[in-house]
């Protein structure tokens, strides 16, 4: 009896996912071009960057 339940159970799951694939279509995902990120990458700005860099700011070596 329980061999039964357990091979109906799993018909039910794979009806179950066939029926759900079929009514949710695969779509293809959108992607944003690349040019419109390099655009943005001159305005990137380290939180801790000073405005201008000074060469008294790093210690000689």
């Amino acid at each position: 009896m329980m061999k039964w339940l357990f091979v109906f159970l799993l018909a039910l799951n794979v009806f179950y996912y066939v029926w759900n694939q079929q009514q949710t279509p695969l779509r293809a995902k959108e992607v944003t071009p690349l040019s419109l990120y390099k655009g943005d990458q001159n305005n990137i700005r380290l939180l801790h960057e000073p405005e201008t860099p000074s060469s008294e700011a790093m210690p000689r070596q």
